[in-house]
């Protein structure tokens, strides 16, 4: 299910989300390196590399750790596309470079 209550972005910039998506632990990334957050249970599968908690806000090792992340997603998201990163001017038409 997806619940989206805020109005069309008609700017060139991004919009910020965020997203949580609860899956079991059975199912895997076919598309690449992935990870997730055992929020419950046992993963016996180990499909996804496992994310560590933080130990404080905004930890140079953790901000280094979502940099990797987020880009290793973006080639996922973005695979078969001239899109290289969520940064990139192309992944939203119309933005100035």
């Amino acid at each position: 299910r997806l619940v989206h209550g805020s109005p069309a972005n008609p700017s060139n910039d991004r919009r910020i989300g965020f997203a949580i998506r609860y899956i079991p632990t059975s199912v895997a990334q076919i598309a690449g390196k992935d990870s997730a957050t055992l929020v419950r249970g046992v993963d016996s599968f180990h499909h996804f590399e496992h994310e560590p908690r933080p130990t404080t806000d905004m930890h140079p090792d953790f901000v280094a750790l979502h940099k990797e992340i987020t880009e290793r997603n973006a080639q996922i998201l973005y695979r078969g596309t001239q899109v290289k990163s969520y940064n990139d001017p192309k992944a939203l038409p119309g933005r100035a470079a």
